[in-house]
């Protein structure tokens, strides 16, 4: 269920860039905050072979040791920079907001 969530996630990302790609250059086809997802679809995928490997040398964990395996720490870290990428965009434009009711109107006046 973990890898296909991931799977949906990074296709879908990835069909959202393929229809805007020839509209703006480099990774700007991307919806604001998906960019740091593509950071997360590289964590993740790293997560998911360092596990791989690791099962095959180490076994499979059980009990606390499944949570805190390292791999299993890269896995959830790849994830949750995936799924809230979209929520924390780093825009520029986006980061100062007027706090005072006087602010917003001499921004409605220019």
């Amino acid at each position: 269920m973990f890898f296909a969530a991931f799977i949906s996630l990074t296709a879908w990302i990835g069909w959202v860039g393929y229809q805007r790609r020839s509209e703006k250059p480099d990774l700007e086809w991307l919806p604001a905050g998906y960019r740091q997802a593509i950071v997360g679809i590289a964590i993740f995928a790293v997560g998911g072979i360092s596990d791989g490997i690791w099962h095959t040398a180490f076994g499979v964990e059980v009990g606390i040791d499944a949570l805190l395996s390292p791999t299993h720490l890269i896995l959830f870290s790849g994830a949750l920079i995936l799924i809230w990428s979209p929520y924390a965009p780093l825009r520029p434009d986006r980061t100062r907001r007027p706090h005072s009711r006087s602010a917003q109107q001499q921004s409605q006046h220019r």
